[in-house]
């Protein structure tokens, strides 16, 4: 079993997942499905292959993504054509379709898990819910990719803000509706209206530049991340982010292993 031959499946199209999809592609791994929600929770979107539901296709960092039907000859074309396929299946039902050799669970939920150890030979489990032997052959946790020290954090009836160095996360302490007239790249004074959830405001804590934010007109739940503001920056860079180098490596390093190389 070679790299290019090996399929690889890839839950989530977020940043993370994104990262790692690209990591594993310039490896020479160009076989590779990602499955996502009908509707994203993606914040970071100008780094997430999510996108090319949107625009049919997506490109970072020289990796191009395309969304296609969940149909054996159209992945398998999609590949040929040298792109990366996203398609909508929440639940993985395309296990069945393509056969992976490799699974690669970069959701990072915290319950309700649905991939265990016999979806494929090799199983990568990126979070805290799992453990290797018990539902994936490899557990990375999430202190491998988080920043510690996340201690300030402001609570809101509306969200909760979590400051880490110049960088202010918005998480919603609501579930219903998410609207905004904000879009990635935007200056934002303190206390003007980010967005809102179910018609209430949501003000942003800080004044700064919006990093990320989810797109319009989206379903939420509490506790979902909603922005990024950056007191810093005054401009967003296009990329893959520095911060998921470590995991993209952790995870590159393991598929090389199973396979061999």
């Amino acid at each position: 079993m070679g790299k290019s031959d090996t399929v690889i499946m890839i839950k989530g199209a977020g940043e993370m997942a994104s990262a790692i999809a690209c990591s594993l592609y310039k490896a020479g791994f160009t076989r590779i499905l990602m499955t996502e929600l009908q509707r994203p929770l993606s914040i970071s979107r100008q780094n997430c292959f999510s996108e090319a539901f949107f625009s049919l296709t997506k490109e970072i960092d020289g990796v191009k993504a395309r969304s296609v039907k969940p149909l054996r000859p159209i992945i398998h074309s999609n590949w040929i054509d040298g792109f990366i396929a996203v398609l909508h299946d929440p639940t993985a039902e395309t296990i069945v379709e393509v056969e992976p050799k490799i699974i690669i669970d970069a959701r990072n939920i915290k319950n309700d898990l649905d991939t265990v150890m016999e979806d494929a030979e090799f199983v990568i489990g990126l979070g805290d819910a799992f453990t290797a032997g018990v539902n994936c052959h490899i557990a990375i946790p999430s202190a491998t990719w988080k920043t510690a020290g996340k201690d300030n954090v402001k609570h809101s009836k509306t969200a909760d803000t979590i400051s880490i160095e110049s960088v202010n996360i918005i998480k919603s302490n609501l579930d219903g509706f998410f609207t905004t007239d904000h879009k990635i790249g935007d200056s934002i004074q303190k206390d003007a209206v980010l967005a809102n959830i179910n018609e209430i405001a949501v003000k942003s804590p800080v004044r700064g530049l919006i990093r990320s934010i989810l797109r319009n007109k989206t379903t939420i739940t509490a506790g979902t991340k909603i922005a990024e503001i950056d007191t810093q920056i005054d401009a967003i860079s296009a990329g893959i982010r520095s911060k998921w180098s470590k995991l993209s490596e952790a995870v590159l390093e393991a598929v090389a292993g199973f396979i061999g190389e």
